[in-house]
């Protein structure tokens, strides 16, 4: 009798533990792993230099100890030690073909290469104009035009204006204005403006080229703020959501499903999601937009803060991030989807890689 009371007893604990973690498991899980049931309110305020790089190497290049001076044809060798490097060469016009460069390159004035590899770094003062060509670095106080034959960079290439032609492989590119064509490949992306043009627009490269002045005011000691700071109140979607075309919102959004943003939708807030954002064509975001899984822009969309996925991002045509008052940054943990043409205005970053197409 005692032994049916006491099985009797089990079950019923066992039982009523049961009913409790079933209708407790979110409960639960919120404590084991909580989430940010807000949008995240990242301080993003700090001095930012996009040429850092460029900086950084110009000073060690200006402050070598001139010593053991030889020449070398129609070059200058100066030993290096603070580059850690045995010379570097030292020219003014120079023109480089079908060669296979070993020491440090400073060019004084303009620099021409074509199907030749750099294996250390190359400095130009001037314009470079390059032509299928892998490099470890380059670095332009001006100007480098690689439209005309694809580029490779293994580490970083910078420069005051950049165009990066069609099927180039790059690892971290900044500027003050980077045009990029369809079919490159990049780590990381840099700079206070960058235009992705289709191969169609290859009549606007003279412009581009000669006419277009693009005038940055770089100012050391000043505070970029990166981050809008939204209301208090948000509207909180447990499940997935669909916002219905031509919605106003005057505070942030939160989903705990799948969120997808019809045409036309204006938006003053944060979005975050903790499953897909789907923002379709004509939509204006003031405000930063976060994803735990995937992020897809549309054609003709306005994005006016920063956009973060722990997944994929994809930017369809005609997407701006950004503004030449305000720079933003879009990261991905995953591969970044870029369809020409668009403009960003500020950094872009991704694992997998940033692969610029055309439809």
């Amino acid at each position: 009798m005692t032994t049916m009371i006491l099985l009797f007893i089990i079950i019923t604990l066992s039982f009523l533990i049961f009913i409790i973690i079933l209708f407790n498991c979110r409960t639960i899980l919120e404590i084991i792993k909580p989430k940010d049931d807000k949008p995240l309110h990242i301080n993003m305020d700090y001095i930012r230099d996009v040429r850092y790089f460029k900086n950084s190497f110009e000073n060690k290049i200006r402050g070598i100890i001139l010593n053991n001076i030889k020449v070398n044809n129609d070059s200058l060798l100066i030993s290096c030690p603070k580059l850690n490097e045995k010379y570097v060469e030292v020219r003014e016009n120079t023109v480089i073909s079908n060669k296979k460069v070993c020491n440090v390159l400073f060019v004084k004035k303009e620099f021409y290469a074509s199907f030749s590899y750099f294996e250390k770094e190359v400095y130009v003062i001037n314009k470079a104009t390059i032509n299928n060509c892998v490099f470890r670095v380059l670095a332009c106080q001006n100007y480098i035009d690689a439209f005309s034959g694809k580029i490779e960079v293994t580490r970083w290439i910078d420069a005051k204006k950049i165009i990066i032609g069609p099927d180039s492989d790059v690892h971290y590119l900044s500027a003050s204005l980077a045009v990029i064509f369809p079919f490159s490949t990049f780590y990381s992306i840099n700079a206070e403006k960058i235009i992705f043009l289709s191969k169609n627009s290859t009549d606007n490269i003279k412009i581009i080229r000669d006419s277009y002045r693009y005038k940055v005011q770089i100012n050391n000691e000043r505070k970029i703020n990166y981050h809008v700071k939204i209301d208090k109140t948000y509207e909180y979607y447990e499940s997935d959501t669909i916002i219905f075309a031509n919605a106003y919102y005057s505070n942030s959004i939160i989903a705990e499903g799948k969120l997808i943003i019809n045409q036309n939708c204006i938006i003053f807030g944060d979005i975050k999601g903790f499953d897909d954002i789907i923002i379709n064509s004509n939509v204006q975001i003031y405000g930063n937009v976060i994803s735990e899984k995937s992020i897809y822009i549309d054609s003709n969309c306005r994005i006016y803060g920063n956009v973060f996925a722990c997944k994929n991002i994809t930017l369809k045509p005609k997407v701006i991030i950004g503004s030449i008052e305000k720079y933003e940054s879009i990261i991905g943990y995953g591969k970044i989807e870029v369809y020409v043409p668009c403009t960003i205005f500020g950094r872009i970053q991704a694992n997998d890689g940033i692969y610029v197409k055309d439809e």
